[in-house]
């Protein structure tokens, strides 16, 4: 069956994609396996509790299960936002069990189930269970699996105190097949081109779960993890975190004060069994102390974040500012603020490996600080929201991913190179709602780099754009007014089409010779159809165009790749 065929014979079999959320609510979209994401990245802070991306909370678990090939953007996930009161509100009427199963092409199941308690009031659980896999692309050894497991428990005591915990296990593989023409030939181990990380995570919190008359509020955090792959490097952390919030003011103009202070030590230890490690055992202990207070002020239109970061990192003392300054006009229909915010981002061994995981087995690692100075306009005008953004960053060991020339005689792996680098940046994001049931909406960001040390940035990007349109069709007639809990009704259908246009980003050749790879472009579709309120089917078709080009050195793209499957909520 040629290429094209493949594609029309996945688009005859169903109609449907879009994730559903653990409590579990029908409003996310499913991204299988995008080559190329190009969302712009958000910084790892030793802010307010530095951990991981995305809002963390008990009662709404977010489910979706986003496996790309690679990401993009610097490799700093966003920090957890995680709310020092959590009132308990009835919640609105939700899901107990989601489960979803799907069967892609090229060969590759995916599984997902989760559960959420909703009925004891002062205590919330949850457990979700994720494995995806591609067991055969189209190169030899293009392959991977990713396998992941979460529980988590928070227990709210009469005396108004929470006490919650969290674990998480992440068992992900892949193959090194990123061979020049030369080394095909040659004969290389099984062993060699297999990795392997073993990723557990863990938290222990303590906070106040309701909001009292003081206007006062405690969290108190210890978050670890352990970190191995297969040739022998391993990585443990840990973060013990404290913030305080405090509001002053009426109801209508309230400041809040936040104070946050924690300490992290990471610790490295490269054992010398690996195809890439030295003679001798090689360690590496990284301790960060910050302390991070702020003061909003809101005076009516007038905002201002007024704040300051220090600490120590690697024995040296950093301070940076956190100051931002905003003003509404016409009620939020233009927004120009203005700001200074620096932070000290957290490089290891797991946070590079996540962004790119054909890395060596023994990287040097170092911190990076950065300051950004920047000016953007936002706000929302009718139906369309918008923000534009623009300034200047200066950072200190800023990572760069180069060919590692011990290994490329095997085959290429990446060894991150540190840099002082200057970087002058435009983002942009736009979400315009043309109708109730059409969306359509980008992002983009481009960077130009300017090392000191080095010719270029290698193999970090200098324009990234994604534009997605949605649309909803109600078979059923005219949209009905959604039920409890934001559940739209059933029998309709959910369509997204997703266009990605990325520049390509520079490398070092064999010869040391500056080239500069193709850019990476890539049109995905995607359909979902809920047959009713506990049964829905999916399709996904994604890098249509079958664009194959490399985002990492002599590592192409898996080129088209699409899933159909099911979701059951109940």
């Amino acid at each position: 069956m040629s290429y094209i065929n493949k594609i029309i014979g996945l688009c005859l079999l169903l109609g449907a994609s879009q994730l559903a959320t653990a409590q579990i609510v029908d409003d996310t979209q499913t991204e299988f396996l995008k080559p190329f994401r190009a969302k712009l990245a958000k910084s790892k802070k030793f802010e307010a509790t530095p951990h991981l991306p995305k809002l963390d909370t008990n009662s709404n678990k977010n489910l979706s299960y986003v496996v790309p090939t690679h990401l993009l953007g610097l490799p700093y996930p966003a920090p957890v936002i995680r709310p020092l009161a959590m009132p308990r509100a009835k919640a609105n009427e939700s899901y107990n069990f989601y489960a979803k199963a799907g069967f892609g092409y090229p060969l590759s199941p995916l599984v997902e189930l989760s559960y959420y308690n909703k009925n004891i009031q002062n205590l919330k659980f949850g457990v979700n269970a994720k494995h995806h896999s591609v067991i055969q692309g189209y190169l030899p050894n293009q392959s991977f699996t990713k396998t992941h497991f979460d529980a988590n428990v928070t227990y709210f005591t009469e005396k108004n105190i929470a006490i919650g915990a969290d674990f998480e296990f992440n068992f992900n593989t892949n193959r090194f097949y990123g061979f020049t023409d030369s080394l095909e030939t040659y004969t290389i181990s099984e062993d060699s081109m297999r990795q392997r990380f073993v990723d557990i995570k863990g938290n222990i919190n303590l906070f106040n779960g309701k909001s009292n008359k003081a206007n006062f509020n405690y969290r108190g955090d210890i978050d670890f993890y352990s970190y191995s792959d297969a040739f022998g490097s391993s990585e443990f952390s840990i973060t013990p975190n404290v913030m305080i919030e405090k509001w002053f003011g009426k109801r209508k103009g309230r400041h809040p004060l936040r104070i946050d202070l924690g300490m992290n030590y990471l610790g490295f230890k490269d054992t010398p069994i690996t195809i890439d490690s030295i003679t001798n055992t090689a360690t590496k202990n990284i301790v960060l102390f910050y302390f991070h207070p702020t003061f909003t002020v809101n005076a009516g239109n007038f905002k201002a974040r007024l704040g300051v970061n220090l600490g120590v990192n690697e024995a040296k003392f950093f301070i940076h500012p956190d100051v931002e300054l905003s003003y509404t006009i016409a009620q939020g229909a233009f927004i120009p603020y203005i700001g200074a915010v620096g932070q000290v981002r957290q490089n290891s061994f797991r946070s590079l490996t996540y962004y790119n995981r054909f890395l060596v087995s023994n990287p040097e690692l170092h911190h990076t600080n950065y300051l950004e100075l920047y000016g953007g306009l936002k706000g929302s005008i009718k139906k369309i929201s918008y923000d534009v953004k623009a300034g200047y960053a200066l950072t200190q060991n800023l990572p760069y991913f180069m060919n590692d020339t011990d290994t490329l005689s095997q085959f290429s792996r990446f060894r991150p190179v540190y840099d002082t680098t200057g970087i002058i940046f435009v983002r942009g994001t736009l979400d315009f709602r043309l109708l109730k049931n059409l969306v359509v909406g980008g992002t983009l960001g481009y960077n130009i780099y300017t090392p000191k040390n080095f010719e270029k940035a290698f193999h970090l990007p200098t324009f990234e754009s994604n534009f997605f349109v949605t649309y909803d069709i109600f078979l059923n007639g005219k949209k009905k007014k959604p039920k409890k809990g934001g559940r739209k009704e059933s029998n309709y259908i959910s369509l997204k089409a997703e266009l990605f246009i990325n520049a390509g980003v520079p490398y070092l050749d064999e010869n040391k010779t500056v080239k500069v790879l193709q850019g990476l472009y890539d049109f995905s579709f995607g359909a979902r159809y809920q047959v009713s309120p506990n049964f829905a089917l999916f399709v996904d078709l994604n890098n249509i165009i079958h664009n194959q080009n490399q985002r990492w050195y002599l590592y192409r793209q898996l080129g088209f790749n699409g899933m159909l499957g099911l979701e059951l909520k109940f």
